[in-house]
């Protein structure tokens, strides 16, 4: 019987927003060669690009951990459409369904969606007050 602990690190997903923090312990009993361990990908209606995070093992008993087998990378890659589920059902419809998008809708979204993420409220208005500086 061999054990390790295992536990789960953020990258570009943060726990709590795209998947559910995890740790515990990861048995093998004699002949056993696999294990599966379970972290909760956490659905948003919200676009997001495609985001990772780590599953790391440690404190190995019985085994020793390889240098490059002791942490895994988790990729989640969002289903939902850009940038944002309001046009799901026209989206649905193919090419006619594109041409039915209202355009200034749908810049409206994209910008709901910049102005959203962490750190861009910020760059927006710099970019507007310099962008406006060649206008005085």
């Amino acid at each position: 019987r061999i054990r390790c602990d295992y536990a789960t690190e953020d990258g570009s997903g943060k726990a709590g927003w795209r998947y559910a923090a995890t740790a515990g312990q990861v048995v093998f009993e004699d002949g056993e060669s696999s294990a599966s361990i379970d972290v909760q990908i956490l659905d948003s209606t919200e676009w997001s690009a495609t985001l990772e995070f780590k599953v790391v093992l440690s404190q190995p008993i019985g085994c020793e951990l390889g240098r490059y087998l002791r942490m895994c990378r988790v990729k989640v890659v969002d289903s939902d459409p850009f940038p944002t589920n309001a046009y799901e059902e026209e989206l649905k419809n193919g090419e006619e369904g594109l041409e039915s998008i209202n355009k200034v809708g749908l810049f409206w979204e994209f910008w709901k969606l910049m102005k959203s993420l962490e750190g861009n409220r910020w760059r927006i208005f710099v970019t507007l007050v310099f962008d406006q500086l060649k206008n005085a």
